[in-house]
């Protein structure tokens, strides 16, 4: 895989863990500064990407190093897809036991107004 797409890659996890569901999720659960900490070392590797772009570095060793990030990033992306997906479970849960508590007062009256 080419530097491009590799950093298209990180530029996209750097995007998802900007991302406002992955925020809220991270500082709920209590896990805001590691998601910070992470967006922070994708924003550093993506500078190192950039110029090994525009010096048009082929060493075998970058070579390999992008292999090793190009996994890694696909592993956070997996992660970030997991939080997303818990993130949005628990809105849709949460809007469902709204929904059900309306449903019930409207329904039952209160032992008081009897």
């Amino acid at each position: 895989m080419g530097d491009a797409a590799v950093s298209a890659l990180v530029k996209d996890v750097i995007g998802r863990l900007t991302s406002e569901l992955i925020k809220e999720f991270a500082l709920i659960r209590g896990f805001k500064g590691d998601i910070l900490r992470l967006k922070k070392d994708f924003e550093e590797i993506q500078a190192v990407l950039e110029d090994a772009e525009e010096k048009h570095i082929k060493e075998k060793a970058v070579e390999l190093w992008l292999q090793r990030l190009r996994s890694a990033s696909f592993k956070v992306e997996n992660v970030l897809d997991d939080i997303s997906t818990e993130a949005l479970l628990r809105g849709l849960h949460k809007e469902i036991d709204i929904e059900r508590g309306i449903k019930i007062g409207i329904k039952y009256k209160p032992l008081g107004s009897i």
